[in-house]
Order: C-alpha cells, then structure tokens, then sequence
C-alpha cells in the first residue's frame, strides 16, 4: 500500500465514524430514519419535513437528493455526504470520500497533501483519482461492495436491446424483497480486514508529463 492509498483508506474510515454520529441528528430532526424516510418512501407526503434542512441544535444544514444526502456544519463548512447501502447499512462511494477530504476541517482529522492531489488548483475532487484510490483498496481488501451478490444479479440480467442500449430484466422470482436494494449495491463499505494506521505525511505528486497517473507503491 503507497501513500496515497493509506491516507484515502483511513479517510474513508474517518467518514464513516462521522456518518454514525451525524445520522442520528438528522433523524432526530425529521423524526424518521433518513433511510426510511427518502429511500422506503415513508412520510414523503409529510409536506412539513421537506421543510426541515437543519439538525435541531441549529449546527448542521442538510439536504437530501439523490440516493443520499449531504451534511454541513454551517458554522466552519465541515461537511459529509451519507449514502446509503441495501436495508440501510452505512456505505459511501469512491467520490463521496473524495468531497469527505476537501470539506474536512479541525477538530477532524485532515489531508492536506492527499487534498492537494486529488484537487490541485480547483476546489472539487478528481473522480477518476477517487475511483483510481478506491479501486486500489478493494483489490487489497480494505473496500468491499455493499451487496455483491445483488451486482451479480444485474450482470446476469443484463442485455443489449436494439434502440434501447443496456436493458436490466431481472425474473420477478429472483427481485430482491426491497428494489430499491437493487439501486444500492454498487455503493463500498469498509471490511474486516484490520485497517492500517498512517500519519498524514507528504505524498508524491503525479508525474508532470501526465498529471492523472497516479503513483503506485
């Protein structure tokens, strides 16, 4: 594992730790699971929680869209982005790790190198490096799909259909009790795999001929 590799590992962590404490706020504020709330559907003809974007304390802003919803402290910009994964269970994507590093603030943990890598001049992350990052730890086993089994369903039952491009048929005996579990299982969770410790220290930068090859260690 190079540098780069750690340092976005134990970032991934870190917003994960930070989605378990912030979710229950947004919870307590709309008075439902944020799961069940946007993605079962339920209450969402409550006109009255579409109306409701700050925690009950008045520190944290939110905004569902998607098939998540961002979180951010409206005092010093801190910021999380919370997917979900099947039933519910806490996940994230390779470019949510990504806006978890430029919006990270103290008394969080911070990565001003990696920052600086996956976003040089600009003030948003490069998704290719993101999924490039990400790509790296799932093949060492530190990322892992969310619902594996799900994604080789839709493989599986996935065609090409003249004027249509790629169609997904999937047999009513084989759907999932949940569909939306379907739209899910692609987003990363974080393993077993005992997580290695790094110190936020200097990273390489990418060679300057091309400056999207990322080094490998």
């Amino acid at each position: 594992m190079n540098e780069l590799e750690c340092q976005f590992l134990s970032a991934a962590v870190e917003l994960v730790a930070r989605q378990r404490e912030l979710i229950p706020l947004v919870a307590q504020a709309i008075g439902i699971d944020p799961f069940e709330y946007w993605i079962l559907g339920r209450r969402r003809d409550d006109p009255g929680l579409d109306a409701i974007d700050r925690t009950a304390d008045g520190e944290w802003g939110f905004h569902f869209h998607g098939l998540e919803f961002d979180i951010k402290n409206l005092r010093d910009g801190r910021r999380v982005r919370v997917d979900f994964g099947p039933r519910g269970r806490r996940a994230f994507t390779s470019f949510g790790v990504g806006e978890f590093i430029v919006g990270s603030r103290h008394p969080w943990q911070v990565f001003p190198e990696l920052k600086e890598y996956l976003c040089g001049p600009y003030e948003w992350a490069d998704s290719r490096r993101c999924v490039q990052l990400a790509d790296a730890l799932s093949e060492q086993g530190y990322f892992a799909l969310a619902e594996p089994c799900l994604m080789k369903l839709i493989t599986t039952h996935t065609r090409e259909v003249p004027g249509r491009g790629r169609v997904v048929d999937i047999p009513a005996n084989e759907m999932p009790d949940e569909q939306s579990d379907l739209l899910l299982c692609d987003k990363l969770v974080l393993t077993e795999k005992p997580h290695v410790k790094c110190e936020p220290k200097p990273v390489e930068q990418a060679g300057a001929a091309d400056p999207r090859v990322m080094p490998r260690g």
